[in-house]
């Protein structure tokens, strides 16, 4: 409940952001496969929605909301952060008793794309994000909520009457025990008006 107060909080924030008279905000929704650095596509999936307030003709401001599923498994290991403790739950890590984690967040941050039809664009974000994930005790889930940052790559087509086609792929960090290795989501989606 908590999370989606600070999405509704963030979002009407977000909006009312001084932009150049002519920028309108534009919404977008997403959606594909996610791994992990460490382990690869394990059967991970996710959505995302958000919008976009240009700055300028090559920058724009972002929020974005994401929900990302993936396997975890109770398999000690150290972290891929530094000083962090070794997590008896590894998010990526798919094995015979793997259960399934979640990952939510809500991130802001600057777009910087090309001047042209076809867009290649770069994103950095820094938010907060939410970890589902099953203990090692059956029956118990551990909850955790931290920082989020995200960098990004992606190219935005030619508008078309429903929108603009995008793909992107992104590094994901969670600094929370358990995940361990930067999340990579690849996502296409649609970007209107």
């Amino acid at each position: 409940m908590r999370f989606l107060l600070v999405l509704l909080i963030a979002v009407v924030s977000f909006t009312q952001l001084p932009t150049p008279a002519s920028a309108a905000a534009r919404y977008f929704v997403s959606g594909g496969p996610t791994a992990t650095q460490a382990f690869g596509f394990r059967g991970g999936w996710g959505v995302g929605l958000g919008m976009e307030r240009e700055l300028a003709e090559s920058a724009a401001l972002m929020a974005r909301a994401d929900f990302t599923s993936l396997p975890s498994s109770q398999i000690p290991t150290r972290s891929f952060y530094p000083m962090a403790p070794a997590s008896p739950l590894v998010v990526g890590e798919s094995g015979p008793n793997a259960a399934t984690a979640t990952l939510r967040h809500v991130m802001f941050g600057l777009r910087l794309k090309a001047a042209s039809p076809v867009r290649p664009y770069l994103d950095v974000m820094l938010g907060v994000g939410h970890l589902d994930d099953p203990a090692s005790a059956p029956g118990v889930l551990r909850a955790d909520t931290h920082v989020a940052l995200s960098f990004g790559t992606g190219i935005e087509l030619p508008r078309t009457p429903l929108g603009s086609p995008f793909a992107d792929v992104r590094y994901d960090f969670y600094f929370v025990a358990g995940s361990d290795t930067p999340v990579v989501p690849f996502r296409i989606g649609l970007l209107v008006p």
